[in-house]
């Protein structure tokens, strides 16, 4: 008995997940970024294939807040750690939303686990980005998980509770926005994996997102040294020039 217990804590290190598996996808994005650099001050979506998989629609959807799509694969919060030197400190972001924690849950992660890796996480991004505000979107169980749907509200609630007591950190609940009545994922919104979005799902998302960035980023923005107010309000001011004359005044919606 000694001896496979001794066999099996050697074999444990061979066990666990590379945290380089998805090399590739970052090489891509620094050679993109060598080709096209993302302005300092923007707005930066890092995490695994939800935001991966929205791709460039994402940096379309949020231009305004100059939006950068950073996701890459099934990634956890370790691996999302791991990278974090090369595509996040570089961009200077004003702010970094994160998703993350839903592949840690099927790799058999507990609550309080995620829970850690995620302040360690955050503690790693503090120190190269003290000024950066965070947030976290919650995990959205779908189809094909509903068996770890108690550990996705478990560790959930961990979240929101970090959240609210680490300034410059904030909770954005996307939980409930795909369920039915029953508290059921609605399989119309998730391609035939069951797993991964459509598009009506992204857009069912979108606007929660949208209300979270319009009441943080600009206020955000003078307390940001990264932060080049021209690219903010260059937006603003075109979106105002193509209004009637009339309603300039007024906020544009987006």
């Amino acid at each position: 008995m000694r001896i496979w217990l001794m066999w099996l804590l050697l074999a444990l290190p061979l066990l666990a997940v590379p945290l380089d598996r998805y090399e590739p996808s970052i090489a891509a994005y620094e050679a993109a970024d060598k080709l096209r650099p993302p302005e300092s001050g923007g707005t930066l979506f890092l995490g695994s294939s939800t935001f991966a998989l929205w791709g460039h629609d994402l940096e379309r959807e949020f231009a305004r807040f100059h939006a950068i799509n950073r996701g890459f694969g099934g990634s956890t919060i370790a691996e999302v750690d791991h990278y974090l030197e090369r595509i996040c400190f570089s961009y200077r972001p004003q702010l970094v939303v994160f998703y993350v924690g839903t592949n840690d849950v099927a790799d058999g992660h507990s609550p309080q686990q995620i829970a850690d890796d995620f302040g360690h996480l955050l503690a790693h991004l503090r120190r190269g980005l003290p000024n950066t505000r965070v947030a976290y979107v919650s995990m959205a169980v779908p189809p094909s998980r509903v068996q770890f749907a108690r550990q996705y509200e478990e560790a959930n609630r961990k979240l929101k509770q970090l959240c609210y007591k680490e300034p410059n950190l904030d909770f954005i609940d996307v939980s409930p926005l795909l369920l039915d009545g029953q508290g059921q994922p609605k399989p119309e919104y998730y391609r035939d994996d069951l797993l991964h979005m459509k598009p009506s799902g992204y857009a069912v998302w979108t606007p929660v997102l949208r209300e979270y960035l319009e009441r943080h980023i600009i206020n955000d923005a003078y307390a940001n040294p990264y932060t080049d107010f021209a690219q903010i309000f260059r937006p603003l001011s075109r979106a105002s020039a193509s209004l009637p004359r009339a309603l300039r005044r007024e906020h544009p919606e987006n």
